[in-house]
């Protein structure tokens, strides 16, 4: 993941890259709430819940 650049703030993370920007962030509950911000289209967010581990999705992310 060299083209990709990682920032972490309190219990968010944000990735950016030449065509996007995602920003992870933790639920009340502990889940991740994830937002998708294309760059290169009409600049509309897309957002997404997921039921997986705010801890265990950052896990993850970061064994790439």
């Amino acid at each position: 993941m060299a083209d990709f650049i990682r920032i972490f703030v309190d219990n968010k993370i944000i990735v950016v890259n030449k065509d996007f920007i995602i920003k992870v962030e933790k639920t009340e509950s502990g889940k991740a709430y994830i937002t998708l911000n294309e760059r290169l289209a009409s600049g509309q967010s897309k957002h997404l819940t997921t039921d997986t581990n705010y801890d265990v999705f950052i896990k993850e992310l970061l064994q790439d």
